[in-house]
This record gives structure tokens, sequence and C-alpha cells, in this order.
């Protein structure tokens, strides 16, 4: 299917805040299409900067491009449907115990050794993640690459706290109003959460930030959470836990419940993702804004690639 007229409400950035510039080439790949749906998108706003004498494309404005124009064949699209499939089940299945097969592959750009085998989660707020699981290598060299078997053990869960759901109801709200438009945002941007709440966008970063300042204003403890949503294409995920009447922390997604609505026409997201976790998600420790993997140096551009794939046999 060929690109059609973007929304209107998408926000291009036009290579801004420390955008990644692609070529035509990508550009095309990402969205699927060819050289003739690509000039239709850049005379209908998709902006097209001059890089070295050749044309160039801030990658977030063209994966947001693909969220939106109405292909479902896009990079972005297919991604955000295979990452709330598991909510098209029904939703008592959303939680139930999965067995999934990681594979990881760590690259520094100064060609350093992945040395750093990485941070298992822990079972720190009924993580889910079976802790007899173990790091196995899988080769040498400037890129490290790992297998890792694990078992995810999803959390349902409920939040009583009138404040808390009061918070997280305005931000789901604002997304599917599309007040704060979900988008891919540049790293620069995501973490400033009140400049994109400024232009109107969001992702599961600057989101969460937003519901940790709404949450400090007004006394609740909360923190921000990060880890990996499994699937077909992995993603690493941001969200908060905000601590409910009981003193217990609990977390609050209103991104995943937004995406599963739209992508998934799951109208029972609005209640799971406050309070409960899927068994798509596997937390981290850690600070949220530290790397999951490392390649064991301090360069910058570190680049980490996931892929998984859920093993079929039981899981008790």
């Amino acid at each position: 299917m060929s690109p059609g007229p973007r929304d209107p409400s998408v926000v291009f950035l036009a290579g801004q805040f420390g955008d990644e510039l692609v070529d035509r080439s990508r550009a095309m790949s990402l969205l699927r299409c060819d050289d003739q749906a690509l000039d239709r998108l850049i005379a209908d706003g998709l902006p097209s900067l001059t890089h070295d004498g050749s044309p160039r494309f801030g990658y977030c404005d063209v994966m947001n491009a693909g969220l939106y124009h109405g292909s479902r064949f896009t990079v972005a699209a297919i991604a955000e449907r295979y990452l709330v499939q598991f909510c098209r089940q029904d939703v008592r299945t959303w939680a139930a115990p999965r067995r999934w097969s990681l594979s990881v592959q760590v690259t520094c750009p100064q060609g350093c050794r992945a040395d750093d085998r990485g941070r298992l989660p822990v079972p720190d707020t009924g993580c889910l993640l079976d802790p007899a699981d173990s790091w196995a290598a899988d080769g040498d060299g400037p890129a490290a690459r790992w297998r890792l078997h694990v078992r995810s053990i999803g959390r349902p869960g409920s939040v009583t706290s009138p404040i808390v759901r009061d918070i997280y109801r305005g931000a789901l709200d604002d997304l599917e109003t599309h007040q704060v438009r979900y988008q891919y945002l540049p790293r620069a941007l995501r973490r400033d959460a009140a400049a994109a709440r400024s232009m109107g966008v969001g992702d599961c970063l600057s989101v969460a930030m937003s519901l940790h300042d709404a949450c400090t204003e007004v006394g609740v403890p909360s923190r921000l959470r990060r880890g990996y949503l499994l699937g077909l294409m992995p993603i690493e995920h941001i969200w908060l836990d905000a601590q409910d009447d009981d003193g217990a922390f609990k977390p609050l997604d209103p991104v995943l419940a937004a995406l599963a609505k739209r992508s998934a026409a799951a109208g029972e997201a609005d209640e799971f993702f406050i309070g409960s976790t899927p068994a798509t998600l596997v937390p981290w420790p850690g600070h949220h804004a530290r790397p999951i993997f490392t390649a064991g140096c301090e360069h910058s551009g570190v680049r980490t690639s996931v892929t998984a794939e859920q093993e079929l046999a039981a899981v008790a």
C-alpha cells in the first residue's frame, strides 16, 4: 500500500534535537514505499534536508510518517501492532507465563570487545524473570553476542488511590484525544518532558516523566522503570511505578494502554495498564537512564540489537 496523506497533527522535527539523519534509501525501506510515494510525502510536509550535498530525513520524522500516513505496512506500523499483539487475546492471558529465547548483540563503534554480561532482572517488584536463567556467551570480538532464556511472569493488579487513578486517567485521555500525540522522539526531546508536552508530542519516556512530575506535585512517591517489551520486534520501554494507598508501588502505563486500544482494539487496556504488568514486559533493575546492555566501555554510540522468539513449550 502506498503512503497516503499524513495526519495534519503529526509534528515533524526536521532533524532537530539531535535526531539521526537517514538517506532516501533507508527512508524508503522504513516506509516500505517507492521513490514516487516518498516524493508525495515530501510534498505533503515530510521535511527533506540537505546534508553533505545529499537529501536527508530525520529518522523520527520518517517513523512518524510511517505511523500516521495510512499504510499498515511501514516498519513503525508493523512494530506497533506486534508490540501489543498479545492484547488481541483474552485479557486473562495477558499476564500468563511465557518463555522466551533472547539474542542480544552489543557493538561499540570504536571496536571495543563487549565484556559486560549485562544485568539480569531481579524480582524487586513482582518481577518477571526466572532467576535460575543465566547468560551464555556466544562469540567475541567487537560485536559481542549473548543468548538468554527467560521465563516471564505477568502481574495482575489494580490501583485504588483516587489521586493516582486521576493522574493516570488524565495522561491516557491526553493520548487518546491527541492533546499529546504519541510519536517517535529524538533523545534530547524525549528527555525534556516539558518541551515535548508544549509541542503536543510524547513517547514512553516523556510521558512517564510527566507522570512522575504530576505525582511529585501531589506528594505521591514514584519512580521511573525501564525494561524490554518482548515480541517479534523487541523494544526498550519506560513506564512509571507509583505508590498506591496500600504502600505498594504499582505500574502506570498510559502509553501501552493507548497503543493497545488503537492497534488491538483492547478496551480492557484502560484498567489493565494501571496496576498490572503483562508477561511480555521484562523489567530491568537500576536507574532508568542507564543502558540495559553495555559494551564494557565508556564510548558513546554503542548499539544494541535484540531479537526475541517465544518458546511454545508449556511453562510451569
